[in-house]
């Protein structure tokens, strides 16, 4: 992977983690400035800048880490992050914003200030805790570091052979473009479900009366999200057919989100 040749983990992350949060909290004070919807086009912009690089970034140092066989499983626990992000921030944020009117700002831009400082809290504790590889861990014995380096080292003398070596070839493989585009479109869906779920939920029902009561209803999609996410990786690294598990699960999203365009509401 190109990643693999030009960053360390260590200080990749440490990087990452505060430049994301500083970004967030940046993006958020200037939010006490924004006049026009092109202004949070632009600041959102500058947020996906900022917080691009995580997520391919934790796959990489996934192989580092995890044999073939038990990345799909320690993938769906990565992921698992974002419906219990979902469980917890849903209410959080929704109370957050009908209850914190610090300093004369409205609620709304304290969720964001107040939920933009873990992600740099976290960046320090990378700082200590984070390790490159298997022989570098202090909480591995000799044997159990040396037996992971060599089953991973195995895998990376198969990839050389089989994929291609060079950021040139890379970029020339129609299959990393094919790649790329199934990834933004899942990611397309992803946000725009995440952001437009509460007003989904809202426009739905006449009966839901505060931000908080939205939140306590939009856990429920992430509830759902959390069982099917650990089974799918599970089931996938069982019976080493991590292909058709994809294709299955693009076409449950697909029929819900083709149901849902027909759905009634305000």
């Amino acid at each position: 992977m190109i990643w693999h040749h030009i960053f360390s983990p260590f200080p990749y992350f440490l990087f990452v983690f505060i430049r994301r949060g500083t970004g967030e909290n940046l993006y958020f004070n200037l939010y006490g400035f924004v006049q026009s919807a092109a202004h949070l086009y632009v600041l959102r912009f500058l947020l996906g800048v900022a917080e691009a690089g995580f997520f391919p970034g934790i796959l990489l140092y996934f192989t580092y880490w995890f044999r073939k066989r038990e990345r799909a499983i320690a993938t769906s626990v990565l992921i698992l992050a974002l419906p219990i992000g979902s469980i917890i921030g849903a209410p959080l944020s929704t109370w957050i914003m009908d209850v914190v009117q610090w300093g004369g700002l409205s609620g709304w831009r304290w969720m964001f200030i107040l939920e933009g400082i873990p992600a740099v809290v976290l960046g320090i504790v990378v700082l200590f805790y984070l390790t490159n590889t298997p022989k570098q861990a202090k909480w591995l014995t000799k044997e159990e570091s040396d037996w992971l380096e060599g089953e991973l080292e195995k895998e990376r003398v198969e990839s050389k052979r089989v994929n291609k070596t060079t950021k040139k070839e890379m970029l020339k493989d129609i299959k990393v473009w094919q790649l790329t585009l199934v990834y933004f479109a899942n990611y397309t869906a992803m946000y725009g479900l995440g952001f437009w779920l509460p007003s989904i939920v809202k426009s739905l029902t006449e009966n839901v009366s505060s931000n908080l009561q939205i939140g306590w209803i939009t856990m429920i999609p992430a509830l759902v999200g959390m069982i099917s996410l650990l089974f799918m990786g599970w089931n996938a690294s069982r019976t080493n057919s991590h292909r058709i598990h994809i294709v299955i699960s693009f076409l449950i999203a697909l029929i819900g989100f083709g149901a849902s365009a027909f759905g009634t509401g305000r």
